[in-house]
């Protein structure tokens, strides 16, 4: 229900503005329709291709209802001139906010992520909205913020209770996505634009990296870049055994310094190409850095194991009461899911993180106390 709480939490704020801002009636149409869709997709999972055609009807009614569209790239061609898309306007723009709308939607993947980078992106637009004097653009991050933060009191993992615990859902992690990628596209372009188009990487930078690394790996190894699976960054912390407050932390410290780059390069003039150099190579030594953690099954001076995925959750705790259950992974080496950590393998068959027990021999498959 977070979905339906933040639009219309957001919505109602919108109404008291003076004076309105005319094109946000169309981007909460596409709002609208992507918290509808993502309604039923949690609702009764509804096909991807549905889902992609909700988000471009959105993005569409950003474009022509708004005028949200990106007309250029910013001061990137080699001449130091103005990159324009021309016939590539629409397109283009389409893909980045689909694209942004899906990295928010992956990113999602433990209490508190989606909307905390969500306000860390938020806090940046009201510093330069603020600076720059573009009060329509202020006033409308502050009111995203705010339904966003009302929404992390109840999601994050240190909540007091987890009685009357919100989560996101598809519904809203699009929403946010669909959102900020309307705020930073507007935010980017026109003769007043605040920004160049590439600060806008950086502050989306933590949901990009992390999308367009995990669909890098998925084509590697041979499956499809929308294939479901675990190989997220906050995926590969828990695995290492890091708790969902310890997870959270890291990656938005990594938000903040994302961020702090940006905001230094917007307000000491850092030319556009410079700042896309440096996005480019942080981005590829990510990529480096999360395949090598994947396959080396150490992260952070830790082992990597399945086993230490929510350890502080409840659940889990109960887990280690219960009955102890052996699979096969692939190259017939075993792993416990389920029972004492002690008997916890990795990939390799190597004891994991605090295991007092050497390899096991492949045991037979039967549960056993």
């Amino acid at each position: 229900m977070g979905g339906i709480a933040i639009y219309l939490g957001f919505t109602s704020s919108m109404v008291a503005l003076t004076p309105p801002w005319e094109p946000l009636g169309w981007i909460m149409a596409g709002g609208l329709l992507l918290v509808g869709v993502g309604m039923l997709d949690d609702y009764f999972a509804i096909s991807r291709g549905a889902r992609f055609a909700a988000q471009m009807g959105a993005a569409l009614l950003a474009i022509y209802g708004a005028d949200v569209r990106l007309y250029d790239l910013g001061n990137l061609s080699l001449t130091g001139g103005m990159l324009t898309l021309g016939m590539l306007s629409v397109p283009f723009t389409v893909f980045s906010i689909v694209g942004a709308t899906n990295a928010l939607n992956l990113i999602d993947g433990t209490d508190g992520l989606a909307g905390t980078l969500t306000v860390l992106a938020l806090l940046a637009l009201m510093v330069m909205a603020g600076l720059a004097g573009r009060n329509e653009l202020l006033q409308i991050s502050t009111c995203l913020a705010g339904a966003v933060s009302a929404f992390l009191a109840f999601n994050l993992p240190s909540a007091p209770s987890r009685r009357g615990r919100v989560f996101l859902g598809d519904a809203g992690s699009t929403l946010l996505g669909y959102l900020l990628a309307c705020l930073l596209i507007a935010s980017s372009q026109g003769e007043n634009r605040m920004f160049a188009p590439v600060i806008a990487l950086w502050l989306l930078a933590v949901p990009l990296q992390d999308a367009v690394a995990v669909m890098v790996r998925r084509l590697a190894s041979g499956q499809s870049p929308l294939h479901a699976d675990r190989t997220h960054l906050h995926h590969l912390a828990m695995s290492a055994g890091l708790s969902q407050q310890r997870t959270l932390l890291l990656i938005s410290g990594k938000g903040v310094l994302y961020i702090t780059i940006g905001l230094a390069g917007w307000f000491f003039g850092v030319s556009a190409l410079a700042l896309l150099g440096v996005f480019l190579a942080a981005s590829f030594y990510y990529l480096w850095w999360t395949h090598c953690a994947w396959t080396t099954r150490r992260f952070l001076g830790r082992v990597v194991c399945r086993r230490h995925e929510g350890v502080d959750s409840r659940r889990s705790r109960k887990d280690r009461r219960e009955v102890t259950t052996w699979y096969n992974l692939p190259g017939g080496l075993p792993e416990r899911r389920r029972g004492d950590r002690r008997g916890c393998t990795d990939r390799r068959g190597t004891a994991c993180e605090g295991s007092t027990s050497a390899p096991h021999a492949r045991p037979p498959l039967k549960a056993a106390r």
